[in-house]
């Protein structure tokens, strides 16, 4: 039974069956607690066919066999398989605990019930097992995935509260929630510091947790900080998975150099890593280093999964390179047998789309295996925007809209090509009936972070305390920047045409104080000659702050990236890393 369950610890599989052959050689499988253990093993490494052929062929199922398949079916996705079992456990009259009770709510968790899995917590309360710890990181791993509008967190801390002696588990699990949501990165820094704080001390997986919420932060630094901790603290310097997160949260904030300097030295590097890295080129428009890496691990060996192919097709739609994500998506099933999924067909939708390849995108969409979601017709919509094809925009708006009524970027999005058009009537139809519903647009806003402080700007903002300077800083630029050749584009203005000349001013005075602007210019004046500012936005980019910004880029002689909700924007000498692709 000890060398069986050691062997859970390597990923030999050949190893696993010859102890279990071994094991019914000796008439070992007699014992329930040798069963256990080889079924554990099976479980473990994700071999469910014989995990599931050794449990149906056991005398002497107890609690702990059950357990080890209901755990493996909920970890692996398998939710209703894990409940089917759960069902047939209470049915038999078994004694369940709390391993149990957390692997039926990871099964609730995949499943993403968030109804069966509140009516199972009220079902854990009457039995008492809310107070425990172990379950009680099940639970805040439900409602931290499963639940909406944030409401979410609410319930964790709830659930969090209630458990009198909380361990690093729980705490960590907490972490990850906060982390999960960008809204809320900064309650999980302060979660970090609160644990350490009551005698906890970090372990790999609270730093693999904090260091995802730095990356959604997009402070880098705050990541810095996090990364020396680390390093200070008893984590192996070649902790793989802390690494991979460190390269993911390098290439997040805009540091691809150091995520690759950091990846160049891991001593151990696996699917993950090379998967953070090439997204991290994919992100920065750098297709040739993502599908360079891509190919290094094909020739190494290493099996790309589902994510590492939504990274390469993801640089493929972002650099224009159609025959190649073909080539990629058709190797995705033939070669590795992967089936593509939303995220997948996804890509595939926007990497037609920016290459004005609208039928062939819409062609996907209709002979998808499944039903398309709102992730689908968003990809359509937005190329639909980028090139004027206004008749299919309604139809991919229209299409989200039975999917998501509330969710305003269908009808900003919708309104934005209406505007483009010069269809001004629509657009304003539309803005009323958003109205009407009481749908409300997110708000754009830019950030920079200046000494470790972030100060954030809005269009027409004028809180900041060097506003005044901003804006004088911006004003003299524009004279600068027309003298070079600068045209601003007003149809970015989106305000409806008028023939008084006033109104062209007012559109160009408008377009200066765009957020990212604003934001550009106060990194400008606030740090030396020469060095690199980093601006984040919540939202696309403007397309006349991404000409505009070119041509900062040449007056000031400084490098400028812009992060915004899609990719980097990596502007030097008057030229973007997307090549005006995007």
């Amino acid at each position: 039974m000890i060398t069986a369950a050691a062997c859970c610890n390597d990923i030999d599989f050949n190893l696993i069956k010859q102890l279990h052959c071994f094991a019914i050689f000796g008439g070992f499988d007699a014992y329930t607690s040798v069963t256990n253990a080889i079924l554990t093993c099976y479980s473990r490494k994700g071999f469910l066919h014989e995990a599931r052929q050794v449990f149906c062929e056991m005398d002497g199922r107890d609690e702990v066999s059950w357990n080890s398949m209901i755990v493996a079916f909920g970890q692996h996705r398998e939710g209703l398989e894990a409940l089917v079992l759960f069902k047939e456990m209470i049915s038999m009259g078994l004694r369940v605990d709390m391993f149990t009770m957390a692997s039926v709510l990871t099964a609730f968790t995949c499943l993403k019930d968030l109804v069966g899995g509140k009516q199972f917590h009220a079902m854990m309360i009457k039995k008492g097992f809310h107070r425990n710890s172990h379950v009680g990181s099940g639970l805040i791993d439900l409602y931290s995935k499963c639940a909406t509008n944030g409401s979410g967190m609410l319930e964790c801390r709830k659930v969090f509260e209630e458990i009198p002696a909380p361990d690093i588990v729980l705490w960590n699990t907490m972490i990850s929630g906060f982390s999960q949501n960008e809204d809320l990165c900064e309650d999980a820094l302060c979660c970090f510091r609160k644990m350490q704080h009551v005698g906890f001390r970090p372990d790999d997986c609270s730093f693999v947790c904090v260091i995802s919420a730095c990356s959604n932060l997009l402070s880098p630094s705050v990541g810095k900080q996090v990364h020396a901790l680390a390093m200070k603290s008893d984590i192996p310097y070649n902790c793989v998975s802390v690494n991979n997160a460190l390269v993911a949260m390098y290439s997040k904030c805009g540091n691809l150099q150091d995520a690759r300097r950091l990846f160049d030295t891991m001593p151990e590097r696996n699917t993950v890593s090379l998967n953070s890295m090439i997204a991290g080129y994919a992100q920065h428009g750098i297709e040739v280093e993502s599908i360079h890496l891509f190919e290094l691990m094909l020739q190494k060996d290493i099996t790309p999964n589902r994510i590492t192919f939504v990274s390469v097709l993801s640089a493929c739609a972002h650099t224009g390179k159609v025959e190649e994500g073909q080539k990629y998506f058709n190797m995705m099933k033939v070669k590795f047998g992967i089936e593509p999924e939303a995220e997948h067909f996804s890509c595939m939708i926007d990497l037609f789309g920016r290459a004005g390849k609208l039928k062939e995108a819409e062609r996907i969409i209709q002979t998808m295996p499944f039903n398309p979601g709102s992730i689908e017709w968003a990809a359509l919509l937005g190329a639909c925007r980028k090139h004027g094809n206004v008749e299919l925009a309604v139809k991919a708006a229209n299409k989200f809209l039975e999917l998501e009524p509330y969710n305003a970027s269908p009808y900003v999005m919708l309104s934005n090509t209406y505007a483009s058009a010069g269809r001004w009537e629509d657009a304003a139809k539309l803005k009323r009936l958003m109205r009407e519903r009481g749908v409300k647009k997110k708000p754009g806003c830019s950030w920079i972070e200046i000494d470790r402080k972030v100060h954030v700007f809005v269009a027409e903002d004028t809180s900041h305390p060097m506003i005044k300077e901003i804006h004088e800083y911006m004003r003299e630029m524009l004279r600068k920047m027309k003298e070079a050749g600068y045209v601003p584009d007003i149809r970015w203005a989106l305000v409806k045409d008028d023939e008084e000349a006033t109104e062209e001013e007012e559109k160009e005075r408008r377009l200066l104080h765009h957020s990212e602007k604003l934001a550009v210019a106060f990194g400008l004046i606030s740090t030396e000659e020469g060095v690199p500012i980093l601006v984040v936005k919540n939202l696309r980019i403007c397309g006349d702050c991404h000409n505009a910004i070119k041509f900062i880029s040449t007056i000031a002689g400084r490098e400028i990236t812009v992060r915004d909700a899609h990719r980097f924007h990596c502007f030097k000498e008057g030229q973007c890393s997307c090549r005006d692709y995007w």
